[in-house]
């Protein structure tokens, strides 16, 4: 349809242009011999050379914006001088007075301004004088029509640079859908930068090749490692990057206390406060994990709540159980993403909370979406107070998962198109008070806008108005800015992995000939972990038999802002390492070192790779590197772009699955998360979540 109503106006434009030309041509042909003589001949060549002017497609579209208003002019004049040509005109009204009182004046009667008109319309004397000039220098009526020609033109040439100035007819591009559907830029309203070890600038590449315009970022990761300087480099990467980035201010920094975890950052209420002042972006509270504390009345969880609520701003949240709901919602806390399942989803939309149904690569922990959303398929919830998230997403899953595979999951798996995108896009923007702007295709929103397939598969992506992907690819504006226009972190974020003790990497084996072992159980997806008791009935001289036993494996939790050079040993079973050791910076949330492995030697080689480099994640095998990324930003982030990072990714998930690990490296770097059942472990020891206190590991 948009072809033919192109091919449509460019065959109106010809036919107009042709008609009027001819019009004006036949009223002076027989004025001029030579024209009468070649008629046909010259008539066949303009017409020739319109019809190929209009209609050369790569002639048209290449100049006709460049021509457009000498054609505007061109047309204008021969319009008027058609008219002047064939249309007698008879002297009335005002008009008629002015011409003869003119033609009086030049005659050298007096006193010809001296009449009752002149006395109200004294403005018309000078157009008079202006008629007399015409008449003796110029000719008669003929010219002054003429000139009336000429001074209408110039008022459209005026109105045409107005409107081009209101409009910026430049920088519009006519752009064919061919019957695809268009549709609002997807919103995150809860994700992490920093877990898909990118900066800000980067992301935005991935992000948009999505589909995804605007997000809701959680910066609690560097805020952890480096306090508010942390959160504020962040935002400032996030002021420089293509995309529209709002910030949830972190609200759990560290995510429990300093008894029961180390953590670079110390995020206090006055912190907050002075943040949500400084910083516009800031549209609310980051997700509060510390649900028990919460729950318990802990005085300065609270009182981070009550900064926000002072600025009617949402605050969004993080609780496991059931039994927490009702205390949670009665907080103030206004939404969740920790929906695991479609019971417990159900209660917390009848407990009004907002619900960010979390989507994301199947072997990973993040993908919940198929079971919660149940509770609208199944159980008939409405889906107005539900939205669709990524939360967590590393680079390559980034580019395969994003948040359009959530949009189209939940299609998938019951909803309609429109309901769908929606939750990636309206329901997000009314989640935030931001839906007047974004969210939505109409007059004065934001021009954030996708084009989509049938299949809701993404194909271009506009933000604000500029294209910035194209057939799935981002266009040389974007990789401009890209490549030449990112924020540079300060020379101190690459400064962040500081160990102040020499690390004994296996505990001590206990000198009894019973003893109990407290070990970190996991099942996939990964997302929680259970506590397991191992029992040790006959006195055994080494770890390896211990290991091969129970299917065990070490793993070492190291302090690394240095602060108290504090270091804890675990054991987890079921993660099935076969060999060597595998470490990481990304600890969740105070980002200690994380090592696991099943011998010292590697697990000390790993964690001085890790050091070497300031921040990553490796892989070693008998004192061999297998493959690495390296982090150096706050120990969290590459300072590449989103495609090398993604394919960095790539390879590194290759070698983590031949080495036997059968838990994502995501789902890794959660185990000494200590806001998430069951067991974890931290620099300070094992955490039993649920009661909130630190356990021994040997009984």
């Amino acid at each position: 349809m948009s072809i033919f109503i192109k091919k449509l106006f460019q065959f109106l434009f010809s036919a107009i242009f042709i008609f009027i030309f001819f019009s004006v041509f036949n009223q002076i042909e027989e004025k001029l011999v030579l024209i009468k003589s070649f008629k046909s001949v010259f008539a066949l060549i303009v017409f020739l050379l319109v019809s190929y002017v209009i209609f050369n497609k790569n002639f048209f579209e290449k100049y006709y914006k460049r021509y457009l208003l000498i054609g505007i002019i061109i047309i204008a004049f021969l319009v008027r001088l058609r008219t002047i040509l064939t249309v007698e005109s008879t002297l009335i009204s005002d008009f008629a007075l002015l011409y003869n009182t003119a033609n009086k004046f030049l005659n050298g009667e007096e006193n010809v301004f001296n009449i009752p008109y002149y006395d109200t319309a004294v403005y018309n004397i000078p157009f008079t004088l202006y008629l007399s000039f015409i008449i003796k220098y110029l000719g008669g009526l003929f010219t002054i029509k003429f000139l009336n020609i000429l001074w209408s033109i110039g008022i459209v040439i005026l109105i045409y640079k107005i409107t081009e100035k209101i409009f910026d007819y430049k920088n519009l591009v006519l752009f064919d859908a061919q019957n695809n559907i268009l549709a609002p830029g997807l919103i995150d309203p809860h994700m992490h930068i920093e877990s898909s070890m990118m900066t800000g600038c980067a992301y935005a590449e991935a992000a948009l090749l999505n589909g995804t315009t605007t997000i809701f970022c959680d910066s609690h990761e560097i805020g952890n490692v480096c306090d508010t300087e942390g959160i504020e480099w962040m935002l400032e990467d996030c002021r420089q990057a293509p995309l529209s980035i709002f910030l949830t201010l972190p609200s759990t920094i560290p995510a429990t206390n300093n008894i029961l975890e180390t953590a670079g950052g110390d995020l206090t209420p006055q912190k907050i406060s002075k943040l949500f002042d400084q910083w516009p972006e800031i549209l609310g509270l980051g997700e509060k994990m510390d649900f028990v504390s919460v729950n318990n009345g802990n005085e300065r969880s609270h009182d981070i709540i009550t900064e926000t609520l002072k600025r009617n701003l949402p605050i969004s949240g993080h609780v496991f159980g059931r039994e927490f709901v009702a205390a949670y919602a009665a907080s103030g806390i206004t939404d969740t993403h920790e929906a695991e399942e479609k019971y417990f989803t159900n209660d917390l939309l009848e407990a009004g909370l907002w619900i960010f149904l979390r989507g994301g690569n199947p072997e990973t922990p993040w993908n919940s979406l198929p079971e919660s959303l149940k509770a609208i398929t199944e159980f008939g919830a409405n889906s107005k107070r539900v939205c669709v998230c990524t939360d967590d997403r590393d680079a390559d899953d980034l580019f395969n998962f994003g948040l359009d595979w959530v949009v189209r999951q939940t299609h998938a798996l019951g909803l309609n198109k429109a309901e769908s995108w929606s939750l990636g896009s309206l329901h997000p923007a009314t989640r935030y008070n931001i839906d007047r702007d974004y969210g939505a295709l109409g007059h004065s929103r934001r021009a954030d806008i996708v084009m989509l397939d049938d299949n809701m598969e993404v194909q271009n992506t506009w933000l604000g108005g500029q294209l910035v992907v194209e057939k799935k690819k981002i266009t040389s504006l974007l990789d401009y800015q890209l490549s030449k226009q990112r924020y540079r972190y300060p020379t101190q974020a690459y400064n962040t992995i500081n160990i102040v003790n020499v690390i004994n990497y296996l505990p001590e084996i206990p000198k009894k000939k019973k003893f109990k072992i407290n070990v970190i159980r996991t099942e996939l997806p990964g997302i929680m972990t259970f506590r397991e008791t191992v029992f040790i009935e006959n006195k055994i001289n080494s770890w390896s038999e211990i290991l091969s036993l129970h299917n065990l494996c070490h793993v070492c939790v190291i302090e690394r802002h240095g602060k108290t050079g504090e270091y804890a040993h675990g054991f987890i079973k079921n993660f099935n390492l076969k060999e060597g050791a595998v470490a990481s910076s990304v600890g969740h949330d105070a980002h200690n070192l994380i090592v696991a492995g099943l011998n010292k030697e590697d697990m000390k080689f790993a964690i001085e790779l890790i050091t070497e480099y300031q921040g990553g994640v490796v892989i070693v095998r008998n004192g061999k590197l297998i493959s690495s990324i390296k982090l150096p930003v706050a120990g969290l982030l590459s300072d590449k772009r989103a495609n090398e990072v993604g394919e960095e990714n790539k390879v590194f998930k290759k070698h983590w699955n031949n080495a036997g690990c059968t838990l994502a490296y995501m789902g890794f770097n959660l185990l000494p998360l200590s806001v998430i059942p069951n067991l974890r472990i931290t620099n300070k020891g094992l955490v039993d979540v649920n009661k909130m206190k630190l356990i021994p590991l040997f009984e």
